[in-house]
């Protein structure tokens, strides 16, 4: 177990908890496990720019009239930190993040919201895979341009992000 816990920290930066109790009720693991981790402040150590659990970016400018989200996900990250991570269902929810955002059909029901809802709706805390960071503000002159340039800082990975192994 040591060894699995020494990878993924290596791998991913993340840590894992290791948890015995000795009976958790008709509670399901999964809800045991998501109390345990707020309590004990799981992923609360994460930076929000940590490019180690990012995996896209939502930007609204209603001054330009303009929502946009780009999504990358490090497929090998994922898969270091759980072996049998359902990568296609995670990458056909990443997907859906910029289509929400560029609204019409193709975003499904949200997609005909206004954009005000469709931003609010991407960026409502939920109990699932995929969370959100808090809503950070800023200013810039192009949105598109903005939204590029925090893909590269905030979710890319480079090299000098990536551990080598031993």
């Amino acid at each position: 177990m040591e060894a699995v816990i020494a990878e993924v920290r290596e791998k991913t930066r993340g840590e894992i908890a290791v948890v015995t109790l000795a009976d958790i009720g008709d509670r399901s693991a999964g809800d045991v496990a998501l109390q345990i981790g707020r309590q004990w402040g799981v992923g609360a150590k994460g930076d929000p720019g940590d490019r180690a659990k990012n995996a896209g970016v939502v930007l609204l400018c209603l001054e330009r009239d303009f929502l946009g989200a780009r999504v990358e996900l490090d497929r090998a990250r994922v898969l270091a930190l759980h072996p049998a991570a359902d990568l296609p269902l995670i990458e056909e929810h990443l997907r859906a993040v910029p289509r929400i955002a560029a609204g019409g059909e193709g975003g499904g029901p949200i997609g005909r919201l206004s954009l005000r809802e469709r931003f609010h709706w991407l960026v409502s805390p939920r109990s699932t895979v995929l969370q959100v960071s808090p809503v950070h503000s800023g200013l810039c002159e192009s949105p598109e341009r903005a939204l590029e340039d925090l893909v590269a800082r905030m979710v890319r990975m480079t090299a000098k992000d990536v551990r080598p192994a031993n």
